[in-house]
């Protein structure tokens, strides 16, 4: 009746060890991960909207999601808000909106050194800080391009880097919403991250936006944001933990 409990006991002395320090006879822990979806057990998905800057804003997309009420997590770049702070400022204000950073000037985090990624990430946190009152803890890769060493520091700074499982094609002008709303449709599946884009890349965005609501909702999905997906994840996977192996 003791072996449990000393089992658990020595899993707690691991769990303990110094941080960046490997336990006798471990190897080095694997590098912090990349986040493409959620929990493939659970029926939920996530639409992600990016908003890289120059370019603008698709109010449409905004009142479609108000409108059916639907959850949305937007990724928003410094330079973007900074252009855009009453934009900012309405996304902050709908309780169910998440707002994560895409970095100050959307460079390409694969080719960045620490000193530069440092920067585009404090500077973008400062200003969503200021415009929306809450910090971000969700990072988007510009381009959905990285290095390990580009993970790792966006773990260091408190963040955690989100890239995607199904692509929606809106910056295409080629693809039609009804195009779109069918690929989107066909390729998601439980735990999904979806991305389109909210500052005017997404050519059919808007338009194609109520049938993959609808579309998904119909399938039996629920929509939620990327930080609620990832809790549900976790609590499944740790539900998972407790249950016999076969």
């Amino acid at each position: 009746m003791l072996l449990l409990p000393i089992a658990f006991a020595a899993l707690l002395l691991l769990a303990w060890s110094p941080p960046n320090r490997p336990a006798p006879d471990q190897k080095p822990t694997s590098p912090p991960p990349l986040i493409t979806h959620g929990s493939r057990m659970l029926p939920e998905v996530a639409l992600t909207f990016d908003a890289s800057p120059a370019v603008g804003y698709d109010t449409a997309i905004v009142h479609v999601l108000t409108e059916t009420q639907t959850p949305a997590t937007f990724f928003l770049s410094g330079r973007w808000m900074q252009g855009h702070v009453t934009a900012t400022k309405t996304l902050a204000s709908v309780p169910y909106f998440e707002l994560g950073e895409h970095s100050w000037s959307h460079p390409d985090f694969s080719r960045l050194g620490l000193a530069r990624m440092d920067d585009e990430i404090t500077r973008t946190e400062k200003l969503l800080t200021q415009l929306s009152g809450r910090r971000g803890t969700l990072f988007r890769f510009p381009y959905g391009s990285y290095s390990s060493r580009a993970i790792q520091q966006v773990y260091r700074m408190s963040l955690t880097p989100i890239q995607w499982d199904v692509v929606s094609a809106d910056p295409a002008p080629s693809i039609s919403a009804q195009a779109m709303t069918k690929h989107v449709l066909a390729q998601a599946q439980n735990g999904s991250i979806i991305i389109m884009h909210v500052n005017g890349r997404g050519w059919h965005t808007a338009q194609a936006l109520p049938g993959i609501i609808a579309g998904l909702r119909a399938r039996g999905f629920r929509l939620v944001t990327v930080s609620h997906l990832l809790a549900d994840s976790a609590s499944s996977s740790q539900a998972d933990g407790e249950k016999p192996k076969r």
